[in-house]
């Protein structure tokens, strides 16, 4: 087949055309290239400076709060008589919230607490001049000890209402009142006889010296002698009395002693035996409720293990409940950081907490600050300190609920740094070595 030299020739003239071209690259495309190339660059080196990549430690971490949680374990193996609180309620210290089965009436026995409560503290005496016993009967193993109380306290009121000390006392002052009185009236008496005496014997004196002169008659002389000697005798008569009187003041004074230190003796006795029952019951009392009442340790939320009702059996050291405290709470979590790298860790820094309990891309992470660490490390690991927000909230706004002992993973942000940062200081300390 004859070949057609005129398509040979436009052929290559075609292709040298087309070479020419591709030898030769438009400078449009050489500029435009070059700086796609340096935006992109600038682009890279702005979000190197923009995204953060700091350095972080990472370790174990429990939330907790200033007041954790308690758990209380069952102290005897027994069965449960009364549920007295329910799941979820909130319970104050002290509070009962379930009696095991024994001997006593539980209501009875919290009719004695409340005896025992109402003559507590101060003013102990006036209180218990003014309690009111009931007649309890099923106290079990404290039912001696409260007719020991009862009866101590009985015969401080007999005493006190009798009183018969006291009553002898007071009979005794209104005497003593009465022998002064009579007292100050022999004196007043004696006084005035002793100047009649006095009166009596000038008188006889002169009579005498008259009779010498034999100017008055014997008789005379002899009855002014009777009269002056029956005024001496009644003088001593009345020092007699007077004498006999204060003997009586004195009897008497040593009668009101012996009543005073009677009453004394008595009234202590009758208080330490008062006071010895009554600390005898309470201890009686302690003994009951540590053994077969289960109480609030705090004040908190009630959380029940497997309770269900009463007439449940429980054995000896079993979970029973936990108690939640829920207000003025302060929470912290408690790192376990890893020696290594452990010096970049210091007070004031920043720590993203990433709980177990709630996936992070989900609810979001807990922010919180070093805020202590320990001197030393104990097998192997540094305790440290992340104080919390309060309440607990998320980075996503999520509130979480009051809970404890919640795990999770800290991570200690050491430096802030970007990931334009990390990437030259790298590189800068490569080249120091």
């Amino acid at each position: 087949m004859p070949i057609d030299e005129q398509k040979i020739n436009r052929i290559n003239i075609r292709s040298e055309y087309f070479q020419d071209i591709l030898d030769k690259v438009p400078s449009r495309i050489i500029t435009y290239g070059s700086i796609g190339m340096l935006v992109i660059f600038i682009i890279i080196i702005i979000g190197m400076k923009v995204v953060r990549y700091p350095d972080v430690i990472t370790s174990e971490a429990v939330v907790t709060t200033s007041t954790p949680p308690v758990t209380v374990h069952n102290r005897v193996s027994s069965r449960i008589v009364s549920l007295l609180k329910a799941d979820q309620d909130t319970v104050s210290i002290g509070e009962w919230i379930m009696v095991l089965y024994n001997s006593a009436s539980y209501q009875e026995v919290l009719q004695l607490r409340e005896i025992l409560r109402h003559v507590s503290g101060s003013g102990f005496w006036e209180k218990i001049d003014t309690v009111k016993f009931e007649e309890l009967t099923a106290l079990g193993d404290m039912q001696s000890g409260y007719a020991r109380f009862y009866k101590s306290v009985e015969e401080l009121r007999l005493f006190n209402r009798l009183n018969i000390q006291r009553r002898q006392l007071t009979i005794n002052a209104d005497r003593a009142r009465s022998m002064n009185d009579l007292d100050r009236q022999l004196q007043h008496k004696l006084t005035i006889l002793q100047r009649q005496s006095m009166l009596s014997k000038s008188d006889l004196d002169r009579n005498m010296l008259l009779d010498s002169l034999r100017v008055v008659a014997k008789t005379e002389v002899e009855q002014k002698e009777i009269a002056y000697l029956n005024t001496q005798s009644i003088v001593e008569e009345l020092n007699n009395t007077r004498v006999s009187n204060q003997l009586q003041e004195q009897a008497l004074t040593k009668e009101n002693v012996t009543l005073a230190a009677d009453y004394d003796n008595t009234l202590f006795n009758l208080r330490k035996n008062i006071f010895q029952s009554y600390s005898d019951l309470t201890f009686q009392l302690t003994e009951w409720q540590n053994k077969y009442v289960l109480d609030a340790p705090v004040s908190g939320v009630l959380n029940f293990y497997d309770i269900r009702t009463a007439d449940q059996f429980l054995s000896n050291e079993q979970k029973v409940f936990t108690i939640t405290p829920v207000s003025g709470q302060e929470y912290f979590a408690i790192a376990k950081l890893p020696i290594t790298n452990s010096g970049k860790v210091r007070v004031g820094l920043k720590c993203n907490i990433r709980l177990n309990n709630y996936p992070y891309t989900e609810f979001g992470m807990l922010k919180g600050t070093v805020t202590a660490m320990s001197a030393a490390a104990k097998e192997g690991f540094y305790s440290v300190k992340v104080q919390l927000p309060k309440p607990l909230v998320t980075t996503l706004h999520k509130p979480l609920d009051n809970k404890s002992e919640l795990t999770g993973e800290a991570d200690i942000i050491v430096e802030d740094l970007t990931l334009y940062d990390r990437l030259f200081n790298s590189i800068i300390n490569k080249n120091t070595y």
